[in-house]
């Protein structure tokens, strides 16, 4: 889960916590949930559906370094390992299927599930939906009671959290409803639900529940920059939660719907320049050849003003706003071009690469976590020329798009695809990509963050330099 803090918040009790945890997790693993089965405390359906939540470890790519040795000269090669990552999740089918957070199991090879008896089983991944951070895994072998969807909640009303905070399966937590539709920076498209259960690293996917053991929404994330509980926590309602598990389980995906562009919020600098408001709508950075919006007319400079009557500031509404449609669908689109306002209804189209893009065989482009995947260069052509971006992915958050060329991986020149990829793959949790983007002249870095690593950018910022795509 997103995580950070500062100074005092980092080491003030760490050496305690660490020292609860060591006694504990040894014991934690052979006694499943306990919760179950002590009277008291929660309400009693609270501990009841402690049985359906699982703790899923997911054995995931990351970097290795080896020391540096000043007599060696340069410092080694970095080399990709594998660790074992813990997170949560819950049945919300009959028959095995467990939702969880995409970014809990994102580049995962080998996932596997704790129950609340203490049996670990297999899993297997089924398919994810990026940019709602959802992603469905059925265990093998296991079937527990689904967990069913809450009717909606007040501000104030008493909620619980069940997950493995630092692996302590079963965990209990506590809080209220402090709010709803948070945004958490300026491209999630998700309105998040805000409680102040405490929620650490391990809780991500995990149900947050009412007092009647009902699913209110699943934990995911805590307000930057924190990197443990500090009382603000945020969850996908559970009506997103329900609604996507459901269609990823059945088609295996939950492909958006595609515009064809991207865009950028308008700060106050590009906002006067255009004789705008700031936020006054999303100027669009890029238009993908072939897409909707290429055939309704719309070209790199228009400024987008709403879409289906939700005024966009942020790309975060048009990339939320386009997730509430579906592929063939119309929407109406106001923008403007040059001086002129226009308004048109413009069918919408899958976004290539997306419709199976929820299944095993469809993701070995987002397995290394960044969304980016490579053609061979021609002749005339330097670096690694992009061939796809998937859709939610931190590439596509970050701006790249399909025919832009990566020309170096953390200070090293790639010559073609393949060097490119294994470049990512050695970076770790975090890339700088030197990259010449389609149309123009002069290359830029751009600092690029393995989707779950937690390198997420901070809210608050009144006009955040937020750019997104492709829509």
């Amino acid at each position: 889960m997103p995580i950070s803090s500062d100074l005092l918040n980092r080491f003030l009790g760490l050496a305690g916590l660490l020292a609860m945890i060591a006694v504990t997790a040894f014991a934690s693993a052979f006694a499943g949930s306990r919760l179950a089965a002590q009277p008291g405390g929660a309400p009693d359906a609270v501990r009841v559906a402690a049985a359906s939540v699982v703790t899923l470890y997911a054995e995931r790519p990351a970097a290795g370094l080896v020391p540096f040795d000043p007599m060696a000269g340069p410092a080694p090669e970095p080399q990709v390992t594998w660790r074992w990552r813990t997170a949560s999740g819950f049945a919300f089918a009959s028959g095995g299927w467990i939702v969880t957070n995409h970014h809990a199991v994102a580049g995962a090879r080998t996932i596997e599930a704790r129950l609340a008896d203490g049996r670990r089983v297999t899993a297997e991944l089924h398919g994810v939906d990026p940019r709602r951070d959802l992603a469905v895994v059925r265990l093998i072998d296991a079937a527990p009671e689904p967990l069913h969807q809450a009717r909606p909640v007040s501000i104030g009303e008493r909620v619980f959290a069940l997950g493995a905070p630092f692996d302590l399966s079963g965990s209990l937590s506590a809080g209220v409803v402090g709010g709803f539709d948070r945004a958490y920076d300026g491209v999630d498209p998700v309105g998040y639900l805000q409680h102040d259960a405490a929620l650490n690293p391990g809780n991500s996917g995990g149900p947050l529940l009412d007092g009647r053991g009902r699913v209110v929404g699943m934990n995911t994330a805590i307000a930057e920059p924190a990197i443990m509980d500090v009382g603000v926590s945020f969850a996908i309602p559970a009506e997103m939660v329900f609604r996507v598990a459901e269609q990823i389980r059945l088609e295996g995906t939950a492909a958006p719907p595609r515009l064809g562009v991207t865009v950028r919020s308008l700060d106050p600098a590009l906002a006067g320049a255009m004789e705008l408001e700031p936020g006054a709508g999303l100027i669009i950075d890029a238009v993908e050849p072939g897409s909707p919006a290429a055939a309704a007319g719309l070209t790199s400079g228009d400024v987008l003003l709403s879409l289906d009557g939700v005024r966009l500031s942020l790309p975060r509404d048009l990339n939320r706003a386009l997730l509430d449609r579906a592929a063939g669908e119309d929407a109406r689109l106001v923008w403007r071009s040059g001086g002129a306002r226009l308004e048109r209804d413009i069918s919408l189209d899958a976004a290539p690469g997306v419709e199976d893009g929820g299944s095993i065989a469809a993701q070995a482009d987002i397995a290394s976590g960044y969304g980016l995947r490579f053609e061979e260069a021609g002749p005339d052509t330097d670096g690694a020329r992009i061939a796809h971006v998937s859709p939610g992915s931190p590439a596509s958050l970050a701006g790249f798009r399909p025919g832009d060329q990566v020309l170096a991986v953390n200070g090293r020149q790639v010559a073609d695809g393949v060097e490119a990829g294994l470049r990512l793959e050695e970076a770790g949790p975090a890339a700088a990509i030197r990259v010449l983007h389609q149309g123009e002249t002069d290359p830029r870095h751009i600092g690029l963050a393995r989707a779950g690593s937690g390198a997420l950018s901070a809210p608050g910022q009144i006009w955040p330099d937020a750019s997104g795509g492709p829509y």
